[in-house]
């Protein structure tokens, strides 16, 4: 039981709990994404287990691509393959998804990220399921 004010490490999807879902320490940029994973849940009210799968996804495309990394890229698609695929009737559009990185101070725009998207989506295809 966690008091008011405080977060309980065992439910938060944190650096407390990282080397139990993903087995090693993350590096900066990869630590930074992870935040912004967390703002994005608390922003679109979504689960602890749909931000866990839209990290595995981010960190599934930053470590098969070697070149032309664009980490915000990876993980604005990231978010709109996961709600898609979690969410079915009625998931995020890359419009809201867009209007959120915007207001984290990121320019990212629709064309942008659909740009490479039948790239990632191949890739996360014979990765992920």
């Amino acid at each position: 039981m966690a008091r008011a004010g405080f977060i309980d490490k065992e439910k938060s999807f944190s650096k407390y709990n990282i080397e139990k879902h993903f087995g090693k320490n993350l590096t900066h940029v990869e630590q930074r994404n992870l935040n912004l994973v967390e703002k994005t849940a608390i922003f679109f009210n979504l689960s602890n287990d749909v931000s866990i799968d839209i990290f595995n996804c981010y960190l599934t495309l930053s470590r098969h691509i070697k070149t032309n990394k664009n980490h915000l890229i990876f993980l604005a698609f990231s978010v709109y393959y996961i709600s898609e695929k979690e969410m079915g009737t009625k998931p995020l559009t890359i419009a809201e998804i867009c209007h959120l990185f915007t207001i984290f101070d990121h320019r990212i725009t629709p064309r942008r990220i659909l740009k490479n998207g039948h790239q990632y989506e191949r890739i996360l295809a014979k990765k992920l399921y």
